[in-house]
């Protein structure tokens, strides 16, 4: 979706299908530079990222795990590889993955769940969220790989990293029941320091960073709890620090069956949201089935 023109009504417009499928996509995340989307789908038989031009062309598979749980974490600023968290063998841990020829390189092996990771402007860090010290905080490992440095104490889940690379954004609060959890967005100096409250009324997986502020998905008071209820785009002006709506959804965002259901630009002008269009069912072969 173009979030730069907005009718006067104030309803967005109904955006183009990306690279839409017969089964499950759900939104990962748009290249810094705005050119690349990456994202989930199972449409291959298993859960894969996949890579496309942001008009949906050059479309190609960059992992090949087999039966796992894989969430897109973040671009390298360079847009050559994507932080990634896996479950493998049971457990979770991120990786990085080369978007062109697809090798992958494991970044955390610890018996923790650690997850959706963030890579830092200048390339250096990946921040992610852990429950290495006994619940979900979030912490930051060098992208080459280390020792992994604790950031928060308070809880902390989906870092962001602002633009100017000094601030670390997350929510305090997660919940796999879409757009049904309530959420604070704090934030935490990239190199360690005070945890500060910013704002509440973000849903977890329904916010994303941008330039000039936060876009986060809500209803016409809070999230819908109506499956009729209006969705919509709002973002916290980190200028004037108040929350201003950017239009409504032409549609309502899926309240179960994908983790992430938003993400947008850094520039604040495209995002990529979750649409259900159709319930199908499709037949397949399993070779070698015994």
């Amino acid at each position: 979706m173009d979030l730069e023109h907005v009718p006067a009504a104030g309803r967005l417009s109904d955006g183009t299908a990306f690279d839409d499928s017969t089964r499950v996509d759900s939104p990962g995340r748009i290249s810094r530079d705005g050119t690349q989307v990456a994202f989930t789908s199972d449409r291959s038989g298993d859960q894969q990222v996949w890579v496309a031009n942001r008009d949906g062309s050059g479309l190609r598979k960059v992992t090949a795990f087999e039966g796992e749980s894989i969430d897109v974490g973040a671009w390298s600023p360079d847009a050559r590889s994507l932080a990634i968290s896996a479950v493998v063998a049971g457990n979770v841990d991120i990786y990085v993955v080369s978007v062109e020829s697809g090798g992958l390189k494991r970044l955390t092996s610890s018996q923790a769940r650690e997850s959706q990771p963030e890579w830092s402007r200048d390339g250096r860090w990946i921040y992610y969220a852990s429950t290495a010290s006994g619940r979900s905080e979030i912490w930051k490992i060098a992208a080459t790989g280390g020792n992994p440095v604790q950031l928060t104490v308070n809880g902390g889940y989906e870092p962001r990293e602002a633009t100017d690379g000094r601030t670390v954004y997350y929510v305090d609060a997660f919940d796999f029941n879409m757009l049904s959890t309530i959420a604070t967005v704090k934030q935490v100096p990239a190199a360690g320091g005070p945890e500060l409250t910013v704002f509440s009324g973000v849903t977890p997986g329904a916010w994303d960073i941008a330039d000039a502020g936060i876009i986060f998905v809500t209803g016409e008071a809070g999230p819908p709890s109506r499956p009729d209820g209006a969705d919509a785009l709002n973002m916290y002006d980190f200028a004037d620090r108040r929350v201003r709506r950017l239009g409504e959804l032409p549609f309502t965002l899926p309240r179960a069956g994908v983790y992430r259901v938003f993400t947008s630009s850094r520039d604040g002008r495209w995002a990529l949201v979750s649409h259900v269009d159709s319930w199908e069912r499709d037949i397949l072969v399993a070779d070698h089935f015994r």
